[in-house]
């Protein structure tokens, strides 16, 4: 899998992420899952902060800045959360090595029901998320800064979706679903980011599951995990 990683001297792809609620294994198992995938990883440990939710604007300029010190030229940006697809290093390196600048390219997000299960019905069906693009210094000003549903990526650059898909496990079970909901009602309840709203994120109408494709698997393999907020940030300020 490393034969992708053809220009590393050219290019440094780093993954970025940060944890608080999701236990160390977790931050293990995202760590292996990408290993095959990036050079390198800038992973800020947020469990000392004390409040429900740290600025996303702010959060993702300290994670770029923690990248572009370890020489990053290209950035992934991932969550604990996610997994990606064991093809993935290919469709990923064959993009970066064309050499082209100013492009985001992304994925397929696929929103896990049950460990190899997931939603296709609706919005579901459609979900992107576009997550690998170049970066250098004095770029701040080319990113978004908002507190929640604050985009990754320069808004302004071309997004490419590759034939990707990126699992996301926090949706497994229903106590995982509906604490995601409470907490983006706490923090946008005017729905000012989202106009759909929060509640879809645990309701089931409709509901179409599909398997995951065989060759397009995820590693490490699913471990049970519930997604737990303390109650205190929930019931004060945010």
């Amino acid at each position: 899998m490393e034969l992708w990683h053809l220009d590393m001297e050219k290019h440094k792809l780093v993954a970025i992420f940060g944890h608080r609620y999701e236990p160390m294994w977790m931050v293990k198992q995202a760590v292996k899952n990408l290993k095959p995938i990036v050079d390198d990883f800038a992973i800020l440990d947020d469990r000392g902060h004390d409040k429900l939710w740290r600025h996303e604007g702010e959060y993702r300029k300290i994670l770029r800045n923690m990248a572009l010190d370890k020489g990053a030229t290209w950035l992934l940006v991932t969550s604990p959360d996610e997994r990606w697809e064991v093809s993935a290093t290919h469709k990923i390196w064959s993009e970066i090595n064309k050499g082209r600048r100013e492009i985001v390219l992304g994925g397929q997000l696929r929103e896990m029901w049950t460990p190899n299960k997931y939603r296709i019905d609706g919005i579901w069906g459609r979900k992107a998320r576009y997550r690998i693009f170049p970066i250098s210094k004095n770029q701040d000003g080319i990113f978004e800064n908002h507190h929640i549903q604050s985009p990754c990526y320069p808004t302004k650059y071309p997004l490419l979706k590759l034939d990707l898909n990126i699992y996301h496990l926090k949706m497994i079970g229903l106590k995982n679903r509906i604490m995601r909901a409470k907490v983006f009602k706490k923090l946008d309840p005017d729905n000012s980011r989202q106009d759909i709203g929060y509640d879809y994120l645990y309701q089931e109408e409709g509901m179409e599951l599909e398997s995951i494709p065989r060759g397009r698997e995820y590693y490490p393999s699913y471990r049970k995990w519930t997604f737990k907020v303390p109650e205190r940030y929930l019931d004060g300020e945010g």
